[in-house]
């Protein structure tokens, strides 16, 4: 392939570049046109725990439900095909609503490009329905923070325990004789709390191995805040912060949350319900997305107006998620990590043995992709070389793009929080997991 022949095609992708979800954020676009990557859809916000680390009963609206199978179903028919990776969830337990199955099975079926997930408490009894939706689903996590019914009972504050592990007997046990290649990635989400920190990570993840060992992974993840209602997960800042301060926070621009009766909340991560960017009983999922609501929403997002937000009742500034720079990086905003969803890609070894042309596409790949040090690395290497004439220009703006994601993006790695509070979540792999 010539120069000239690439750079067609280099056009095209900078153009879309341009066009992406990192730039409408990065450039404080009010309108995004690509669509959300992700979605949230809620089965249901009725829970079966009063976990000490959720504000579920304290802050959830009254109006609690399950999604209707008809209204799920319009849903699925509107997800735009930029839809990469759906999560089954949101404040409750989803099993609780026994259309789950249904609706992962139509999901998937309807949708077989989307990852679908799954996170439940692993309370509600499973071993009769697993045949009916685990071959259907991408991933399932157990959200499990304690090992002894003791400890069980402060954290999830239930009697469930025996419940809990009745579940993850049947799930190891239907992952022993499923397909490694194809079955689902079931992992254990454990919340680390004061209520559990006697329980050390490397007893947790003994316990699993030695007693589930067909599960894939053991995570720990640190405590959430829920905007500010759980006072031990709090960030610990070194000072006040000011509105301009603050990061612009990427979901807006990246996710739609769906409520269990087609209400859009603005965010995954609030935990009350009672403030809603459209409803899909009376609008498309796109007229929602960019509506008025979503658009003044970003609009005042990205002017920094957290303080008149919160007066509005969107409670984004005392959320522990700005200053995640894991949950807030370009890769999270343009694509998610982690989903198998990644071409196969010549290794940095290979890199310039590419013609130009090959690596220049493969650079504005990665920019698609939020894998921005990947594209850096490109560009640099044409900045020493010497683009080609026909790919100079284009090579020139996506160097620009970079730029201007980087520069966005800077908020959240100067971080306002104190020395060695990292905040970011632990994976240790399961011997389940290392036969995939």
């Amino acid at each position: 392939m010539s120069h000239i022949e690439g750079s067609g095609e280099l056009e095209r992708l900078v153009a879309e570049c341009e066009n992406s979800r990192l730039m409408a954020w990065a450039g404080g676009r009010e309108t995004v046109e690509a669509g959300p990557w992700l979605v949230y859809i809620n089965p249901t916000n009725i829970c079966s725990n009063r976990c000490v680390m959720c504000p579920h009963d304290e802050a959830m609206r009254p109006e609690r439900g399950h999604m209707p199978m008809e209204l799920f179903e319009r849903i699925v028919d509107q997800l735009p095909a930029g839809v990469r990776k759906v999560y089954l969830l949101k404040q409750g337990e989803p099993f609780l609503n026994k259309r789950l199955p249904d609706m992962i099975a139509h999901l998937k079926t309807w949708r077989p490009d989307i990852h679908v997930a799954v996170i439940c408490n692993a309370t509600v009894p499973l071993a009769d329905k697993l045949d009916a939706f685990m071959p259907h689903l991408d991933s399932l996590g157990l959200s499990i923070s304690a090992l002894s019914p003791e400890t069980y009972r402060a954290i999830h504050g239930t009697e469930h325990h025996g419940r809990v592990q009745d579940n993850l007997a049947a799930l190891d046990a239907w992952m022993a004789q499923a397909d490694p290649e194809t079955r689902p990635h079931v992992y254990v989400a454990y919340v680390r709390q004061r209520a559990n920190m006697h329980e050390g990570m490397e007893e947790v993840f003994e316990h699993y191995r030695a007693n589930y060992p067909n599960l894939c992974s053991m995570d720990f993840h640190p405590l959430f805040n829920w905007q500010g209602y759980i006072e031990e997960g709090n960030p610990d800042l070194a000072g006040p912060v000011e509105d301009e301060a603050l990061p612009c926070c990427i979901y807006p621009w990246s996710t739609l949350t769906i409520c269990h009766d087609g209400k859009v909340a603005y965010c995954q991560e609030e935990c009350r319900e009672d403030h809603f960017l459209g409803d899909l009983t009376e609008q498309s999922l796109m007229e929602v997305w960019n509506g008025e609501a979503f658009r003044r929403f970003r609009r005042r997002l990205a002017a920094g107006r957290y303080s008149e937000l919160w007066d509005d009742g969107f409670l984004c500034r005392e959320c522990s998620y700005l200053w995640d720079c894991h949950s807030q990086s370009p890769q999270n905003l343009a694509q998610g990590y982690a989903m198998g969803l990644g071409q196969r890609e010549p290794s940095f070894g290979n890199l310039l043995a590419l013609p130009a042309a090959e690596l220049a596409e493969l650079a504005a790949k990665w920019f698609l992709q939020g894998e921005l040090h990947k594209t850096a690395g490109c560009l640099a290497h044409f900045g020493r070389a010497g683009a080609p004439g026909e790919l100079r220009a284009p090579l020139d703006r996506l160097r620009v793009l970079v730029d201007r994601v980087l520069a966005a993006n800077k908020g959240h790695y100067e971080r306002k929080v104190k020395p060695g509070e990292t905040g970011r979540p632990t994976y240790f792999p399961l011997p389940g997991g290392l036969r995939k």
